[in-house]
């Protein structure tokens, strides 16, 4: 899991080059309302990246020109773009997109895909503990 390997804190940052599938995001995305602040630390951990450490693990993330980039790790699609940006000595988010490419994944709405945005960010990256969001109901 990625709490518990090297990985998921690794001395030097994670790069689009370090996992070997890999997708750009689609012309296809949605901008999603997603108003977040963190930390110095928490950008830190942000910036460094996730790496898979086994077949369960699904999430791929690197930092690269100002953006956090969430790809599934599978198939490498890119799900999720997170513009960070520093203000008064936090980092907000100034920008957020989203997959809508239909044949790459299923569109649940603006809500559940900023719950699920931040349940990655929160859970993956930083170490939290939060419930993952629930489909809506159809």
């Amino acid at each position: 899991m990625y709490a518990e390997d090297v990985s998921f804190a690794p001395e030097k940052p994670i790069t689009r080059d370090s996992w070997p599938t890999r997708q750009d995001m689609p012309e296809e995305t949605r901008k999603l309302s997603l108003h977040r602040s963190f930390s110095a630390d928490e950008f830190a951990r942000l910036e460094r990246g996730l790496l898979p450490a086994q077949m369960e693990d699904k999430w791929f993330a690197f930092y690269e020109d100002g953006w956090l980039n969430l790809h599934r790790s599978w198939s490498g699609v890119c799900i999720y773009r997170v513009r960070l940006v520093a203000r008064d000595g936090q980092f907000d988010v100034a920008e957020c997109i989203v997959n809508d490419h239909r044949k790459q994944r299923r569109t649940l709405g603006d809500a559940y895909d900023i719950a699920f945005c931040e349940w990655v960010l929160d859970n993956l990256l930083l170490g939290k503990q939060t419930p993952r969001p629930r489909p809506p109901l159809k």
